[in-house]
């Protein structure tokens, strides 16, 4: 579980480096931010909403993997307050995606995580990392897209940006990563002759 939110942790502080190009966001305030406020600076900075019961329960991880580093293993006062502060909803929740009925752990007991935790903890990082990228794509501008789809394209070496099939490739190249954005033959061109 400590993996799986270091992982989850760094991609989305690499989103919102992603957003200090375009002036959303500031190199001190990536400084500061950490797993406890990573998800809540990339709403700030992008106006995007996340999804308020994968958010409740990633800090419920958040917090558990916390006893487990830093409280010797044992359940702390803030995670019963977090389980204690969770909607009849999050808590089905939880019950479905760690396949395990809902239980407020006690103070100093072993802040157990099962397989089902593990599972759960996947499952709500996929949620708001989908959140996530839903964010990028409306505060990027388009034509940031087209360039950095290029970029990420003709540094492969395959083509020239003055090939005469870079625009055919670059479609082709896009079906994979950046599909979701439909960027036009028109912006990549462009992206395409800024590179020339």
């Amino acid at each position: 579980m400590a993996h799986a939110i270091a992982f989850h942790e760094d991609f989305v502080k690499s989103c919102l480096a992603m957003l200090i190009p375009v002036g959303k966001f500031s190199k001190t305030k990536l400084d500061g931010t950490t797993t406890a406020n990573a998800h809540e600076n990339f709403a700030v900075a992008s106006s995007h909403v996340f999804d308020s019961d994968a958010l409740a329960l990633f800090h419920l991880t958040r917090v558990t993997r916390n006893c487990n580093i830093h409280a010797g293993g044992v359940v702390d006062r803030r995670l019963v307050g977090l389980y204690q502060g969770l909607t009849a909803d999050q808590r089905q929740l939880w019950e479905t995606l760690t396949g395990e009925t809902f239980a407020i752990p006690a103070i100093g007991q072993p802040a157990l995580v099962g397989v089902g935790g593990l599972i759960a903890t996947l499952a709500i990082q996929k949620r708001l990392s989908y959140d996530v990228n839903i964010g990028l794509q409306k505060v990027i501008p388009r034509s940031t897209w087209a360039d950095m789809a290029a970029q990420e394209y003709f540094q492969l070496g395959s083509k020239k940006p003055a090939d005469p099939t870079a625009l055919r490739a670059l479609r082709g190249y896009l079906r994979g990563g950046f599909s979701a954005l439909s960027l036009t033959d028109a912006e990549l061109q462009v992206a395409i002759d800024r590179r020339r």
